[in-house]
């Protein structure tokens, strides 16, 4: 996946993601 795309706007998003939570 590109994270470097979402990382722009799914930043927060992102480590919700890792975390295990859902976007």
């Amino acid at each position: 996946m590109d994270d470097r795309r979402w990382h722009r706007r799914y930043r927060s998003c992102a480590r919700s993601c890792l975390l295990g939570s859902h976007c």
